[in-house]
């Protein structure tokens, strides 16, 4: 049983809810929390403190982004000081916001509750760890974020490699592992597709990218994937909802390979289901730099595995892509190792197969499955149970 950890009043609690962006369709995940802390807390009162922009923009270091930013932190520190709030609950954007938070609660002598998404300012230390005086702060940044994460009653982390080295010392108990979830409840599509052989032409494996391409991710183990699968057959990749640096990213690795380049706008998640079939892809590709394992965690799992495509994830264990591939067999997993080594020509076949591709289409069902209890209700519900606050859900 988990030890009650806060001293939160009986009587309805008032929750101060911090995050750049105010609930909405398009910013789901706060809004199925906020439903479903209302839904197992009666009486329960949430305010929101959010910036002037109503939903997300690309480009977080944008004019518009980085005055977004900023007000909410000023807003932040505003709303815990003069409001009256029993705990606040802070999702990590805009960078540092939890550091602001912690900040004023200990004036205030407020418990807060942190939601970790990317680690701010852990990713600036590796990406600018070398640069004199630029290194040092954001080195001694993160060691101010790791005392506020320490002072935390409640930290959501999106997997373990996240927990394992953002909050190895802090008691399980207080500790919630949370997958992202989508904006419905995911349903795999049936039937097959793709994969389609016309007679006397080479067999093409189509391959699909979401999201963007950074230092993040790992553009030397993609380029030797890409490779080794253009050295079998044609590979035609589709790259979906970028910006201009990450197109110009992996034209570079496909220039003087077999491999044809597309290109296509964001595709909503609600529709994917429908567009990535449409298009006869075979499998969705997820790429995470090992060094950046635990300050960020790849996503796009469930992107793909609503459309049933299995996926191909570069990238170390860890994660809940790497939980997709090698425990509920819905992908394959690859390391530099493996497409540098005597396995390559192995995981290429693998690939390319067509049994080993249509048995791993067919777990992404139970892939989905597995996954579809991560979602507002859920967190909510662990979070009541972690902090000791009854459920009447």
């Amino acid at each position: 049983m988990r030890e009650k950890i806060n001293r939160v009043s009986p009587r309805p609690t008032k929750i101060l809810f911090v995050f750049e962006f105010p609930p909405s369709d398009s910013e789901w995940q706060v809004r199925d929390l906020t439903a479903g802390l209302r839904a197992r807390r009666r009486g329960l009162v949430i305010e929101f403190c959010s910036g002037v922009i109503s939903k997300y923009r690309p480009g977080g270091l944008s004019p518009m982004r980085v005055l977004n930013g900023l007000w909410v932190h000023v807003r932040t520190v505003a709303q815990i000081l003069f409001g009256r709030h029993d705990v606040v609950i802070v999702r990590s954007a805009p960078p540092l916001i939890q550091m602001t938070v912690s900040a004023a609660c200990r004036v205030r002598g407020t418990p807060y509750w942190v939601w970790l998404m990317d680690a701010h300012p852990e990713i600036e230390a590796l990406r600018w760890g070398r640069i004199p005086g630029l290194g040092w702060l954001c080195r001694r940044l993160a060691s101010l974020n790791a005392r506020c994460l320490a002072r935390a009653k409640i930290v959501v982390v999106l997997d373990e490699g996240m927990r394992r080295r953002l909050i190895p010392d802090m008691r399980v108990d207080r500790v919630i592992i949370c997958p992202t979830w989508g904006s419905r409840r995911p349903v795999a599509i049936e039937g097959k597709f793709a994969r389609r052989s016309e007679r006397g032409r080479p067999r093409v494996l189509r391959l699909a990218y979401l999201g963007n391409l950074s230092m993040a991710h790992d553009l030397p183990l993609m380029d030797q994937l890409l490779q080794a699968c253009a050295e079998r057959v044609e590979v035609e990749v589709t790259f979906i909802g970028t910006s201009e640096a990450s197109i110009r990213a992996m034209a570079d690795l496909t220039i003087g390979h077999r491999i044809t380049l597309s290109t296509s706008p964001r595709i909503p998640f609600d529709e994917l289901s429908i567009e990535l079939p449409k298009r006869q892809i075979d499998y969705g590709i997820i790429s995470l730099a090992e060094e950046f394992l635990g300050l960020l965690s790849p996503s796009k799992f469930s992107g793909y595995l609503v459309a049933s495509l299995p996926i191909i994830y570069l990238g170390p264990a860890g994660t809940n892509a790497a939980i997709v591939c090698d425990e509920l067999g819905a992908g394959i997993r690859l390391s530099r190792e493996t497409l540098s080594g005597s396995g390559r020509a192995r995981a290429i076949n693998h690939i390319v197969n067509e049994i080993e591709h249509e048995k791993m289409r067919e777990q992404t069902g139970h892939a989905l499955r597995y996954l579809e209890k991560y979602d507002g209700d859920y967190l909510a519900g662990e979070i009541l149970a972690c902090a000791g606050l009854p459920d009447c859900g």
